[in-house]
């Protein structure tokens, strides 16, 4: 019983936290909606860029590339967001509720849970522009340091060798 007690007690705990952290939440909510639409268009800006911009200047200051590839995607998307709405804004900024869509909107880009930049770049901006291939290309690339960086040398030389086999047999 003391097993199931202490799942219990784990699930109420969580379920506890969640329902404190949506009360904050909604209030949060509720004074944003009642600002003037100058002060949450401001917010919605700031949201989208005050993280981000220490986030990515972060991610500069390391070796690794994938944060990079991260923020860039985030920004490259965001940009493209920022134009709607201002775009948007002339015709709908009146309308209870615009920033915050905006704000929903920024969150799913930047926030690594929702993956939102990513999916954004690769299923809309990427084939807009047509570098369909070079994302292909950008992605094989990225399998391969895995690869080398996962396997030891032997194993990844052989694993390389059935890859390039199995492209070159490949009539299609």
């Amino acid at each position: 019983v003391r097993p199931l007690a202490a799942k219990m007690t784990s699930f109420i705990q969580a379920l506890y936290q969640t329902l404190i952290n949506a009360v904050h939440l909604w209030l949060i909510w509720i004074i944003f909606v009642f600002l003037p639409s100058g002060l949450q268009r401001i917010i919605a800006v700031a949201i989208g860029t005050v993280y981000p911009l220490i986030s990515s200047i972060s991610a500069a200051s390391t070796e690794e590339f994938e944060d990079d590839t991260y923020w860039l995607t985030y920004w490259s998307c965001y940009g493209c967001l920022f134009l709607v709405m201002e775009v948007l804004e002339v015709y709908l900024g009146w309308i209870p509720g615009f920033y915050t869509l905006v704000i929903f909107a920024t969150l799913y880009l930047m926030l690594p849970m929702f993956g939102g930049a990513s999916k954004v770049f690769r299923k809309i901006l990427v084939p807009l522009v047509g570098l369909k291939e070079l994302l292909m290309l950008r992605d094989a690339i990225a399998v391969k340091k895995k690869m080398l960086r996962d396997l030891d040398p032997e194993r990844a030389r052989v694993v390389r060798r059935a890859i390039a086999k199995f492209y070159a047999d490949d009539n299609d």
